[in-house]
């Protein structure tokens, strides 16, 4: 079969292209090419750096790896549907960590690096789907490790002084996984570096700064700002519960979501901008589908509005903010609201109010996350009244606010010790 004529059935099963529509899905068939893998033949080897995604049409692969002395451990199995290979578009100098070898006789359709930069970029749907899948895994892969640790762990203990050696390789075995990890977690962190904001961006009556400093290597902060049109910008930012891995890329397919849901589209095709609270019902409904499950420790707390300089005013809705964000006037500094919403993925079918403030050209308004405020000293908290006189100190002695500067001040008030939430600033700044 050549490149091109694909059915339509063989590819719209596949998790890659979910949710696409049929012509969408007919524009892609056209960059997708045929291949066939016999049984037991390796579609990628360990250490390759050929830059190629796979979408399963037949058939079975598994995924393998091989620690020391050890034959090939088997991490997972793929079948119809799946996809895999999509990490090698994400770094430049990325090499294979693993071999997919063929289970049974093998139908597949591949996408080089030009065409899948072109679906990513046409159809965001699967950059979205992309980054559920990897979440997905990566809790499924994180639940069967620690599993297979705790019971390996156990045996290994009971039996330390006779196998001694074994002990040893096992470590070995620990440490080159600790070393894979580390490698994942540095991909993973360039892909979230991709979806957060320039430091300074320009907008007809509107300039905005940001800062981001995660705590580890990755951060479950999310942040985001788009154009609508010449007078009014969307303007987001929350934090998913927990960090890590896991966290990083829950907010990128969080991100992705929200855009979507910023307009509507109308039956004459024209879209329509979606308000506030409506934006994070949907979301909520969302998330509860696709991440949480019904997980109470697992949720997301977001503060979502539009800035419509035209209007004079900033529309918004808020899910379970505890640092709601502050318009300054002059050298003073007040929270925009006082309470806040259910974080997003606590109640199903919740629905959420919109409300709306009035601005002037002179104001500032500041988005920073809960890690700014609740920086410790071991002794008590940094709290937002120190934020609120750092604010003044800054606008009354030089004019101005450096997020930097407010960093340095803020970090300092630690006493070296190590902040334990991620801190994001986000500034804007009306003008006329």
């Amino acid at each position: 079969m050549k490149s091109g004529m694909h059915s339509f059935f063989n590819i719209s099963k596949n998790k890659l292209l979910s949710g696409l529509k049929k012509k969408e899905i007919d524009t892609i068939s056209g960059l997708l090419k045929h291949e066939h893998f016999p049984k037991g033949t390796y579609v990628i080897k360990k250490g390759e750096q050929k830059r190629k995604v796979y979408c399963i049409v037949k058939g079975n692969v598994e995924v393998l790896s091989r620690f020391d002395f050890y034959d090939e451990i088997r991490l997972g199995i793929l079948t119809e549907g799946d996809f895999f290979g999509e990490m090698s578009f994400f770094t430049q100098n990325y090499t294979r960590t693993a071999h997919i070898k063929a289970l049974t006789d093998l139908e597949l359709l591949s996408l080089d690096s030009k065409a899948f930069d072109i679906i990513i970029k046409e159809f965001p749907l699967t950059m979205q789907n992309i980054t559920r899948t990897a979440v997905l895994r990566l809790q499924d892969s994180n639940k069967r490790f620690v599993d297979k640790a705790a019971v390996e762990q156990e045996i290994l203990s009971q039996r330390i002084r006779q196998r001694n050696e074994k002990l040893k390789l096992a470590n070995s075995i620990l440490s080159r996984q600790n070393r894979e990890t580390r490698k994942d977690l540095l991909l993973a962190r360039n892909i979230q570096k991709k979806f957060l904001p320039e430091k300074e961006i320009n907008f007809p009556g509107i300039k905005i700064s940001t800062y981001y400093r995660p705590c580890t290597e990755l951060g479950g902060d999310i942040c985001g700002i788009k154009r609508i049109n010449n007078h009014q910008i969307v303007v987001y930012g929350g934090d998913v519960s927990g960090h890590g891995t896991s966290a990083a890329l829950i907010t990128i397919y969080l991100k992705q979501i929200i855009e979507t849901y910023t307009l509507e589209k109308r039956e004459d095709g024209s879209e329509q901008l979606r308000e506030p609270g409506e934006v994070l019902t949907l979301l909520n409904t969302r998330f509860i589908d696709d991440i949480n499950e019904g997980n109470p420790e697992l949720y997301f707390t977001v503060f979502y509005s539009i800035i419509d300089t035209e209007l004079s005013e900033i529309g918004y809705s808020s899910a379970g903010i505890h640092c709601p964000p502050l318009i300054i006037s002059g050298s003073r500094a007040e929270e925009l609201f006082k309470q806040s919403d259910f974080p997003i993925g606590h109640v199903e079918r919740h629905v959420y109010d919109s409300y709306k403030t009035g601005l002037t050209t002179h104001n500032k308004l500041l988005f920073i996350s809960d890690g700014v405020v609740e920086v410790y000293n071991g002794k008590e908290y940094f709290g937002m009244n120190r934020l609120k006189k750092l604010l003044h100190s800054a606008l009354s002695e030089e004019g101005k606010i450096s997020l930097e500067k407010i960093h340095r001040k803020v970090t300092a008030f630690t006493k070296e010790k190590k902040p334990l939430d991620d801190m994001c600033y986000l500034l804007i700044d009306l003008h006329e």
